[in-house]
């Protein structure tokens, strides 16, 4: 099981947002020691968040090798708008593998949380089919959920068998950028 802090997380969207980074760029970025970044990167090498990207770069001297987003890493994005629900598999690094948009006008919440459950199976399937992986686990798990028809974040977290109801969402088990929120849709 991967317990992640803050740390983690602001390395995993660093190497999202900026690609491949050596260890010092990492660290001069986040503002913290090579010592700390060695040790998060560790423990996210070996729950296969991250991976040696394939070239080491050399500003002259002795190439600094770099780190990179696991290339097997997939994660779920559920979005629940005003007007549409949209399920989606991509890459760690943001890349669409496939995706799913349903117009929500006239449905119930059930009927939108029964299509996200069959979506998510079909879409990972699909993926899975085309590019299978090796064993690295499948997904993490973002939701994003806009306020409608009575359904809310709580909903969602109940029906995927992630999160909590009320309280603390923080989870240490849940895998860096897993949350559920009322944010945009």
């Amino acid at each position: 099981m991967l317990r992640v802090g803050d740390r983690a997380g602001e390395l995993l969207r660093s190497l999202r947002d900026q690609g491949p980074r050596t260890r010092t760029q990492l660290a001069e970025t986040l503002g913290a020691s090579r010592a700390t970044i060695n040790a998060e990167l560790a423990t996210l090498a070996e729950s296969r968040w991250v991976q040696d990207a394939a070239g080491p770069v050399s500003s002259g001297g002795r190439p600094s090798a770099q780190v990179q987003l696991h290339e097997e890493r997939r994660v779920v994005a559920v979005s629940i708008g005003e007007t549409r629900a949209r399920v989606a598999v991509v890459h760690a690094g943001l890349t669409i593998l496939r995706g799913s948009t349903l117009p929500l006008s006239g449905l119930a919440a059930s009927e939108v949380l029964a299509w996200v459950s069959t979506s998510v199976r079909d879409l990972l399937a699909d993926v899975d089919a085309e590019v299978p992986s090796s064993d690295v686990p499948p997904l993490g798990l973002t939701v994003a959920v806009d306020a409608v028809g009575g359904l809310q974040a709580g909903d969602v977290e109940g029906a995927t068998g992630r999160g909590r109801r009320g309280g603390d969402r923080s989870r240490p088990d849940r895998p860096p950028h897993a949350r559920a929120s009322n944010g945009p849709g």
